[in-house]
Parts: C-alpha cells; sequence; structure tokens
C-alpha cells in the first residue's frame, strides 16, 4: 500500500520498538506524575488572567476589546512557538525542554503579577504565551512515544483530565483571590504569585525526579545533538530550519493530517471562547465570586472527567474499527456538545429566572458538568492527538503535534476577541453602560446577596455574551464536524501505510479490523 511522505516506513513506534530499533522503555510513576503536572501547571497558568478581567479592567481601565486581546496575543504567541518546538523537540531532549519551558512560564507570569499598566501586562502575556507554546509539542509528543497505539487514548485523556484540573484550580485560585486586597496586595496579583510558587515546585520534582529516565527515551538523539553541540552557535539555525522544513513537508503531505487541522483549528475556537469569558458571564449573570469558582469547578470538573472518559471510549472504537471509530466518536462529541451548550447559554437562564441564588447556582452546576461529560473533553485525548500520533513515525511525531498546535492555536486565538468583536458590534454593547442593568455589579466583586431572586434575564450584559458565545459555538461546531467526515476517506490508508507494525498486535489478537484485510 502507497504512502504519502512515509519516511522510514515499518519502522515499529515505541508501542513495540523504538525508531532507532531499540525497545521501548516503559514509564514509571515519577515520569508519569510530573508529565501530567507540568501540563497541569501550564494549563493552569493560562486561566489566570481571563479569570480575573473585571479586576484587570477596574485596575487598568481596559475595554471588552482591549480584555480579548490579551488571550488573543497569548494564543497568538504560542501558537507562533509551536511548530519551533516541534522541530526543536525532535532533535533535542524534550525533558530538558520542558524544564525550560516552565522556567519560563514561572518567570513571565511573575513579570505578569508586578505589571504596572495594561501595555506591560500585554508584553509579559505575549512572552508567557511563546514559553507555553515551547512546552506544549514536546510534552503531548513525549506522552505519545511512551504508549501503545491502543492506548494512547487512555494516555492523552489521562494529560487532558490533569491539565484541566490545573486549569480548574487556576481560575478557582484566581477568582476566589481576585476581588480582595491581601496584605496590601491586588487579589489578582497574589493569585499569580501562588501560581509561580507551584510552577517552583513542578520545575524541581522533575528535575530531580523524572529528568534522567526522560533523557534515556530520547537517547536515539545523542548523536545528532552531540553534532549540533560541536557547530558554532551562529551556524545553527540554518540546518535545524532546512530539516524543520523537510519535516513539515512530510506532516503536511498526509491527507489525513490535512484535513484534520480544519475541525481541530475552527472546532477549538469555542473552547477558547468560552474559557476566556467564563468568569466574566458567570458573574455577570449575578453570581459571586465565590458562587462562580465552584461553578468553573463544576464545568472544569465535568470536562475533565469526560477527556478521561473519552480517552477511554476513543480506544475503544478504534478497537471496534481502526479506520472509522475515532472519527465517529469525534463527531457525536461535537453534536451532544453543541446542544449541551446551547442548553446552557439559550435556555437555562430563561429557566432559572426569577427562581432564588441556590436553585441557580445547582442548575447551573449540574448543567455544566453534564455539558462537559456529554462532550466528552473535546476531541483532543479521544481523537485528535492518537490519529497524529498514527499516522506519522516516532521520528516526526513531535514536529506532527507542533504544526497542529500552531494551525490550531492560530485560528483558536481568535474566539476570546471575536465574542467581544460580536458583542460590541452586532449587538451594541458596552463595558461601563448604566442603562445594562447587570446585577453582577451590585456589590464589590460581584457579590449579590444570596436572598435576592436570580433574574439573568435583566442583565443585558450578561444576555450579549450569552449570545456572542452561542452564535460562535454553533457555526465553529457544526463546521467541524462536517470537515470531520472526509476523514472516513483518508485514515485507513494513512495509518496503515505509516503504522504497519504498530497494527500487529491489533491483528494478533482475532478478528481483523477494517483495512487490513487489503495488506499482503
Amino acid at each position: 500500500m502507497s504512502a504519502q511522505g512515509s519516511p522510514e516506513k515499518g519502522k515499529g513506534s515505541p508501542g513495540k520498538m523504538s525508531a532507532s530499533g531499540e525497545k521501548k522503555i516503559t514509564p514509571n510513576f515519577t515520569e508519569k506524575l510530573f508529565l501530567n503536572l507540568s501540563g497541569a501547571a501550564a494549563f493552569g497558568d493560562e486561566r489566570l488572567l481571563p479569570s480575573v478581567f473585571q479586576e484587570i479592567s477596574k485596575s487598568f481601565g481596559a475595554s471588552l476589546t482591549q480584555l480579548g486581546v490579551l488571550t488573543f496575543a497569548g494564543a497568538l504567541a504560542s501558537a507562533m512557538m509551536t511548530p519551533i518546538a516541534g522541530i526543536i523537540g525532535d532533535v533535542a531532549f524534550r525533558g530538558r525542554l520542558l524544564l525550560g519551558a516552565l522556567c519560563g512560564i514561572a518567570v513571565t507570569t511573575l513579570l505578569m503579577a508586578v505589571s504596572q499598566d495594561y501595555t506591560h501586562l500585554l508584553i509579559f502575556k505575549i512572552l508567557n504565551g511563546l514559553c507555553i507554546g515551547l512546552l506544549v509539542p514536546p510534552l503531548q509528543s513525549v506522552i505519545g512515544d511512551l504508549h501503545e497505539a491502543r492506548q494512547r487514548g487512555t494516555a492523552f485523556g489521562y494529560l487532558t483530565f490533569t491539565g484541566i484540573l490545573g486549569a480548574i484550580a487556576g481560575a478557582a485560585l484566581a477568582t476566589m483571590l481576585a476581588a480582595g486586597v491581601y496584605w496590601g496586595v491586588d487579589g489578582w496579583r497574589l493569585a499569580m504569585l501562588v501560581w509561580v510558587a507551584f510552577l517552583l515546585l513542578v520545575i524541581t520534582g522533575l528535575w530531580i525526579f523524572a529528568i534522567d529516565d526522560l533523557d534515556k527515551i530520547d537517547s536515539r538523539k545523542v548523536e545528532k545533538i552531540q553534532e549540533l553541540e560541536q557547530t558554532p552557535w551562529y551556524s545553527r539555525a540554518g540546518p535545524l530550519l532546512r530539516e524543520g522544513y523537510e519535516r513539515s513537508k512530510v506532516v503536511l503531505s498526509v491527507p489525513t493530517l490535512q484535513i484534520l487541522l480544519v475541525p481541530q483549528a475552527i472546532g477549538g475556537l469555542p473552547w477558547m471562547a468560552f474559557t476566556a469569558w467564563v468568569t466574566f458571564y458567570l458573574e455577570a449573570l449575578g453570581f459571586s465570586n465565590a458562587v462562580t469558582a465552584v461553578l468553573i469547578l463544576a464545568c472544569g470538573s465535568g470536562f475533565a472527567l469526560g477527556a478521561f472518559l473519552g480517552g477511554m471510549i476513543g480506544d475503544w472504537a478504534d478497537s471496534v474499527d481502526r479506520a472509522r471509530g475515532r472519527i465517529a466518536c469525534a463527531q457525536i462529541s461535537i453534536l451532544l456538545g453543541t446542544g449541551a451548550f446551547i442548553f446552557v447559554l439559550e435556555v437555562l437562564p430563561g429557566l432559572c429566572h426569577g427562581q432564588s441564588l441556590w436553585v441557580a447556582g445547582v442548575a447551573y452546576g449540574v448543567s455544566l458538568f453534564v455539558a462537559g461529560i456529554v462532550s466528552i473533553g473535546g476531541t483532543g485525548a479521544a481523537c485528535n492527538l492518537p490519529i497524529i500520533m498514527n499516522c506519522l513515525p516516532e521520528t516526526h511525531r513531535t514536529s506532527g503535534v507542533g504544526m497542529e498546535r500552531f494551525f490550531a492555536s492560530i485560528v483558536t486565538s481568535f474566539g476570546g476577541p471575536l465574542v467581544g468583536l460580536i458583542a460590541e458590534g452586532y449587538f451594541g454593547y458596552k463595558m461601563y453602560d448604566p442603562s445594562l442593568g447587570d446585577p453582577a455589579t451590585e456589590g464589590e466583586g460581584g457579590d449579590v446577596p444570596t436572598e435576592s431572586p436570580f433574574r439573568p434575564l435583566d442583565s443585558r450584559q450578561a444576555m450579549v455574551l450569552g449570545h456572542s458565545l452561542a452564535i460562535v459555538s454553533t457555526i465553529s461546531w457544526l463546521i467541524a464536524c462536517l470537515v470531520w467526515s472526509f476523514l472516513y476517506f483518508t485514515y485507513g490508508n494513512d495509518r496503515l501505510a505509516q503504522d504497519d507494525d504498530e497494527e500487529e498486535p491489533l491483528d494478533s489478537g482475532g478478528e481483523l479490523g477494517y483495512g487490513t484485510s487489503g495488506r499482503q
């Protein structure tokens, strides 16, 4: 069977043998722990700033669009760094690359915490995005290399699960501290300082307990690294760029990966928009800071559990039909997620209007939790990442993840500003307009008396944000669901062409899956 862009065809993955023919290194507990904690630290760091938008707006007089620009700039910077991180990750020790990225995240978060104006905050957020972009491709590729094809969904499910727990912790910490002042320090600044301390713990643990074993995973790169070290630093860029260009051509020559870039990018728009505005939206509905933190915890917990279960569901679907199982799983999750979030944004406010805040809080908590589960936490763990790993040899997987994250992050970075533009341009929203009748402005930090009735329909601020989020979500997810259909025609061939050796254990177990009978 022919293969487009299939270098080193026939070489197995770490599921059996590494690309260099070495036996796969089985990950131990400390490796798994600190790799997952690295993801949790990075994703939690991303959630700090959106969780304190109201306080940032008060401190620096930032408009709704300017707040959206903060998330856009960070996401765009992260996107620009991911292909570079992919290139570096394929020729360097990925464990050490993770350490460097985590150190950069810690330093830039500290700088954001001490920013004195909007401009400095924006600059430091861009640098923070670059560091996060440096971390993601090597982290995801090393997780893929440590697990066999039929276990990757579960492995990425664990990674997503812990990453979301980190995001929940970061968002909850920032939300609860945001409105207060502690020892003369603004609460939103203190939240960032606390997160820096957590980052330092993760860095220390990764260095002491996992770095040596992670270096062994990349032992095949020793010769290449020594060759680069013997080359003057000013002469290294050219060869690396040429090699990166060739790797990118290989990745983009695979039809499945060409198609996969589209739903991953467009389908990520609603997630980025929702994570950017969820705190602001819930407080605009009339929930206090504390209740908002609990609701974010419920939403994130459902999303994390959905991602964890989704990884296992994706592996099960893959065992049933290796060419179509993950694709069908992705489409079902998108449709379920679309319906669930439209219910939360458009239907639930009307159902809860006039109820007590306790009843409304429980209704929103349950609804957000269920929405996260039925969407299986997005399609990344269950579908996207395993498909990328199954279509590329081990030597190109970090580049593959980097290219996917590059295109996805570029598009999804528009999620936050897009909601702001729709709210301000289409619905005529203004940040501080007394005519909006915003219940969240009653009391410091959005604290509304608990005995007051829940009246979200009276808050034009909340309704405009909800409608804007619903528009972005519905259009983006329906397009993504449609594009996933094209993979039915390409994935079977691309997977088998690149991954013959890795498919053998599945074949030997009994009944052949789709597509294997044609291989002679």
